[in-house]
């Protein structure tokens, strides 16, 4: 039994318990994720607002960028299903993996795909190579964490790292944009749609 149909058996005042017990779980899973890459890979872009490389505007970097040359083994960083394996003019070769709880995880700008959507993959198994496809000013891995359909920050989460806490996303300047672009969103909810359109990642 799952947690959602326990907790529609459940009386109505025993909500805010399933409610708290489901956030147990997502951090729990979020807490358990590896990393896609090599422990000492550098990063060249953290998750946060910044001014877009190629855009030139400020905007949310819903990830982060991982500094690695293409080609480069990128590994699942927890159990799950593959929702989405496609390319776009953006995000490039993209791979969404649902690893359950409202945790999510995307790997961008591949140059090879080793997966494809609803296929079940296993911490640490090889799911594509990096590259520079997409909207890409070079090879890296763009890697991103969403708990909630909430872009978070992916470092706190490294498997073995010590538990902090999870800040909310920071306050934008003014005239910044107050978050991850509607495309953003839309991609993550539609993942594994057959023919997703070009929105982005990061």
């Amino acid at each position: 039994p799952t947690l959602d149909g326990m907790a529609a058996v459940l009386p109505p005042s025993s909500a805010p318990r399933a409610a708290l017990a489901g956030r147990a779980l997502s951090l729990s899973t979020a807490f358990a994720l590896a990393w896609p890459v090599p422990e000492g890979t550098r990063i060249s872009s953290p998750f946060g607002y910044r001014e877009h490389p190629m855009l030139g505007r400020a905007q949310l970097h819903t990830g982060v960028d991982l500094a690695v040359a293409e080609g480069t083994p990128v590994h699942v960083t927890h159990d799950g299903v593959v929702r989405r394996a496609s390319e776009d003019p953006v995000n490039g070769r993209v791979v969404i993996v649902d690893h359950g709880h409202g945790v999510t995880t995307a790997y961008c700008h591949n140059v090879r795909l080793l997966v494809a959507v609803g296929e079940t993959v296993h911490a640490g198994q090889l799911i594509s190579e990096s590259g520079t496809t997409g909207r890409s000013t070079g090879p890296h891995l763009h890697y991103q964490l969403e708990l909630g359909r909430q872009p978070t920050d992916p470092v706190p989460f490294r498997h073995g790292q010590a538990a902090v806490a999870v800040a909310p996303l920071p306050v934008p300047a003014p005239g910044v944009a107050p978050g991850p672009s509607a495309a953003l969103k839309k991609a993550f909810e539609q993942a594994g749609a057959p023919e997703p359109s070009a929105t982005e990642l990061e």
